[in-house]
């Protein structure tokens, strides 16, 4: 997956972005959702071993809330301090 697909899909889900606890550093994306995203489950049912993407992506359930969290791990070089790095 190419870093401006991936930028498209964050915008039109309004994706947070993961960052290192200390260094503030992006590390990936993330969206805590009620409702399933078809894109991202297509994402996150492919095996990390099947295809290099360049990308993982993870899919959690909450019970608790009935939620889902989406993350989206990255390359480090497509973000930086201040979000996308362009």
């Amino acid at each position: 997956m190419k870093k401006a697909e991936l930028k498209a899909i964050a915008d039109r889900h309004g994706m947070g972005i993961i960052r290192q606890e200390i260094t503030g550093l992006g590390v990936g994306l993330y969206l805590v959702t009620e409702k399933d995203i078809p894109e991202l489950d297509a994402l996150a049912n492919k095996s990390p071993f099947e295809k290099f993407e360049g990308i993982m992506v993870t899919k959690e359930y909450s019970p608790c809330d009935n939620t889902h969290t989406y993350r989206v791990y990255c390359p480090a070089n497509w973000f930086d301090l201040w979000g996308w790095a362009d």
